[in-house]
């Protein structure tokens, strides 16, 4: 971490050292003043005075200073560090501004073990003001699969209900006709769902506030979003627009206008964007839960996962090099559809499902057995990835596309010629069928060592 702040100008600089000599003097268990975010950086901004929508408006970026200390209370810390606040300021119009926060030097170490978020950003970021020298910064560490569903978990209550009570603020405010005010906590609850995604599925959330840069960094978890706000009409794109803009303009712009029409509106967008975070956040928990059971069992007792196989024996494999031999063209995937479907052959409107025995729970497969260690949990999510595979695959007929599901024990070297054999009778001669599973036979008749590419040429 750096420790020299001769970047900043000389006026910064000595407000700094005023500021940390008070922190010293009258917290004596400091060991670390830290300094973050924008004058750690050099992206600060010193005093910029401009004129919006007819109002004059002075901004000023903070200070901002982590106090880490030991053996003492935080509480008390805090109601210190607040009466060193009243003391700087003796011209606040005109001072930088002072942010502080403080933490013991254990749950910093902690959350830096844990690769929190804000704490590795003020480690790889931030300058040491101070440092007593008795303590070591922690280093990241990988985490396991039940401490990352942990943070998740933490992160998607923390940001849900936030959203959850910006949205309730909306619905107060529209009851008063307050629509612009409506349309600032509707920007507010947005914000904080699609903060509710990225830090589950990445556990890091930068700053943000602009829509469009949000919903671009999510849209890849699930294309449903681009559902929920579509952009090709000008309406569409005027209604996106006016939330977008209500976090600045419905604050400082007196001729910003939002109508109750535009509310009404919205607001049932919004209500599919709950929804949708919901499904996908608890979905991507329930794979880190499933990750972190999974290193429960040796590989002899989850032999039906992937991990287990080799390349050649992989049952997606197989497909592929089958539909590659006979000329099929696909591509895998796709984004654009609901679901995690594996192979999609767009010229034939065919998606293929690959069914992965343990986890879909396939009760007519000889091989598949429930753990007998926390069996209801498993129950329960099977029985969820069976419920989502029914969900996307009624989509998708919806969508016009026929949809082939196979198990993967339909692929075993015995029953192996059979299934591919019906795949491509469905995919060349049965059109009118939409779904299709392959169908239970007593004629085993493949020969595990025969060449399934051999029409390639």
């Amino acid at each position: 971490m750096k420790s020299s702040i001769k970047y900043l100008p000389v006026e910064k600089q000595e407000d700094l050292k005023y500021l940390v000599s008070m922190v010293l003097e009258r917290i004596p268990q400091t060991e670390m003043i830290i300094l973050y975010g924008s004058y750690a950086t050099g992206k600060y901004v010193d005093r910029d005075s401009r004129v919006e929508f007819g109002i004059r408006t002075t901004y000023m970026s903070d200070y901002d200073i982590l106090v880490v200390t030991s053996d003492a209370k935080d509480k008390d810390v805090g109601h210190k560090l607040d009466n060193i606040e009243d003391i700087y300021y003796k011209d606040p119009d005109k001072q930088t501004p002072v942010q502080f926060i403080n933490d013991s030097i254990h749950k910093f170490n902690r959350d830096l073990l844990e690769g929190r978020y804000f704490y590795t950003q003020v480690k790889q970021e931030g300058v040491k003001l101070y440092d007593s020298g008795r303590f070591k910064l922690a280093r990241r560490r990988k985490l396991r699969y039940d401490e990352i569903k942990q943070q998740a978990e933490e992160y998607f209550k923390e940001r849900f209900q936030s959203a959850t009570e910006f949205f309730e603020t909306a619905e107060f405010t529209y009851g008063k006709e307050y629509n612009k005010k409506t349309a600032f906590n509707l920007h507010q609850t947005c914000e904080n769902l699609f903060y509710a995604v990225r830090l589950v599925f990445t556990l890091d959330n930068g700053k943000q506030h602009n829509l469009t840069k949000l919903l671009a960094s999510v849209r890849k978890y699930s294309n449903e979003f681009e559902k929920i706000f579509p952009r090709k009409t000008e309406e569409e794109k005027r209604l996106f627009n006016l939330v977008k803009a209500a976090y600045v303009e419905a604050r400082y712009n007196p001729d910003f206008v939002v109508t109750k029409e535009d509310i009404d509106t919205i607001v049932p967008m919004i209500n599919q964007l709950f929804r949708v975070v919901k499904e996908l956040c608890e979905m991507r928990m329930l794979e880190y839960e499933g990750m972190s059971m999974m290193n429960i069992y040796s590989r002899e007792k989850c032999r039906f996962t992937l991990s287990t196989m080799n390349e050649k024996d992989d049952p997606e494999m197989i497909i592929r090099r089958f539909l590659f031999s006979h000329k099929y063209h696909y591509r895998l995937n796709v984004k654009a559809l609901p679901g995690k479907k594996d192979i999609v052959i767009s010229k034939h409107q065919t998606v293929i499902f690959m069914n992965d025995c343990f986890w879909f729970g396939h009760d007519t497969c000889n091989g598949f057995v429930m753990p007998k260690t926390r069996t209801e949990w498993w129950k329960s999510r099977i029985l969820k990835n069976k419920d989502w595979d029914h969900k996307y695959i009624e989509k998708l007929l919806k969508q016009g596309w026929r949809v082939a599901s196979i198990w993967e024990c339909d692929l075993a070297p015995e029953k192996r010629e059979y299934t591919l054999n019906c795949l491509l009778d469905f995919l060349e001669k049965d059109l009118q069928t939409n779904l299709y599973t392959i169908p239970e036979t007593e004629q085993q008749v493949a020969d595990p060592d025969k060449n399934y590419e051999q029409n390639k040429e």
